[in-house]
């Protein structure tokens, strides 16, 4: 209750404080602010009038511009990247370890009931939190 209770708080905050959008052009990032005057214009496209494509397509390759412009070799070769991927692995590889087979091996080596399995498959989550 106490985790809910600090995230409902904490939403209830940003609600009030962070949630409103910048009040002038200086307050935001620049390409934030381009990506918000293009979401205001395709707002104001006409229903009854046919689409026109060169628009979608111009708005596809400045997509795609944005995409090249990632410094991709890079992150490749970056050694935090690389630490992250490998953390992450490690830990999607516990987690599911200890969802799949904690119950089981607790179960077959100690001889415990499921009930008693399950509590013990607990243990390695709550000593994280």
């Amino acid at each position: 209750f106490i985790y809910g209770g600090a995230g409902i708080a904490i939403s209830a905050l940003w609600f009030a404080l962070g949630a409103d959008e910048p009040k002038s052009r200086d307050a935001c990032f620049p390409e934030a602010c381009e990506l918000e005057e293009e979401a205001e214009a395709t707002r104001r496209v006409d229903a009854t009038k046919p689409v026109d494509e060169s628009g979608v397509a111009g708005a596809m390759e400045r997509a795609m511009e944005r995409v090249r412009e990632v410094p991709w070799s890079d992150m490749a070769v970056s050694r935090p990247v690389w630490a992250l991927a490998a953390a992450h692995s490690a830990s999607n590889f516990f987690l599911y370890f200890a969802l799949s087979w904690l119950p089981t091996y607790f179960a077959y080596q100690f001889n415990l009931s499921t009930a008693g399995a399950a509590s013990a498959s607990q243990l390695p989550f709550v000593a994280a939190a």
